[in-house]
């Protein structure tokens, strides 16, 4: 299965990466894992990662170190 989040990156265009409306994407987000973590089987793995980071203003597609880091996660 692959998923593509996309409420943390419309909301950080809409606001900026400090607004209390990404940190409630942000929470969704971490809620939507916690429940797919907790329907996985020993033999399943799960990944994670970002497609691009993004600036304070919430902007992305530049070539700076924050816009070009993402994370990386796995289960």
């Amino acid at each position: 299965m692959v998923a593509h989040i996309t409420g943390v990156d419309n909301s950080a265009h809409n606001y900026d990466s400090r607004s209390p409306e990404l940190e409630r994407k942000l929470l969704d987000s971490e809620k939507l894992i916690q429940q797919i973590v907790e329907k996985m089987d020993d033999k399943t793995t799960l990944m994670i990662f970002g497609d691009h980071g993004m600036t304070e203003e919430g902007n992305h597609g530049g070539n700076t170190d924050i816009e070009l880091s993402t994370v990386f996660f796995a289960y």
